[in-house]
């Protein structure tokens, strides 16, 4: 979506909301799963002496399948995103510490945004490498498959060994040996 804030005075805001489908943000469906294909976004661009500030309040929910113990499950998200709008070109000095103002700074030439990468980027960096269900899940039994979180199996609670454990401690048995 773009947004032309040509007219926007200073001390003035700009506020509406739009409802992304998945499809309109370019995120693939295999990559990430978004309940109902929908992304809800609330824009705010307020002007301010040197820039204008543009708020996203970015909505929408995830299914996920938790990588402990492989059940589907949904998470909400509300994430807030603020940019800096800056007229002109961006100029990098040979060494700098970044402050948040320089990491979320877009600059402009035309008094025109397209907030849809903007979103999509939110969209995608949202989604967790290792979702859970719970903060305490439980995850799955190796040797005979139980999930731990509705059920105890013979093995819950016992050492066990995997067949990596064991190949691994043969391999250092026989590096201990070989060093003698």
């Amino acid at each position: 979506m773009i947004i032309n804030f040509k007219d926007l005075k200073k001390g003035r805001v700009l506020e509406f909301e739009k409802i992304y489908l998945q499809n309109e943000i370019d995120v693939p469906e295999n990559e990430v799963d978004i309940k109902d294909k929908k992304i809800k976004v609330n824009v705010k661009l307020e002007k301010r002496s040197n820039f204008i500030l543009l708020t996203l309040n970015i909505s929408f929910v995830l299914k996920l399948i938790c990588s402990r113990c492989l059940e589907n499950f949904e998470k909400k998200y509300d994430l807030k995103e603020e940019f800096y709008l800056k007229k002109g070109e961006e100029i990098l000095p040979k060494e700098k510490s970044l402050s948040n103002e320089d990491v979320y700074t877009i600059y402009y030439q035309e008094e025109i945004i397209d907030i849809t990468p903007l979103v999509r980027d939110t969209v995608i960096l949202a989604k967790p490498l290792k979702p859970l269900c719970k903060e305490d899940c439980k995850g799955l039994c190796p040797i005979c498959g139980v999930n731990w979180n509705y059920q105890k199996c013979e093995h819950f609670g016992k050492k066990m060994e995997t067949s990596f454990g064991l190949k691994l401690k043969e391999a250092l048995k026989n590096y201990n040996k070989l060093r003698r």
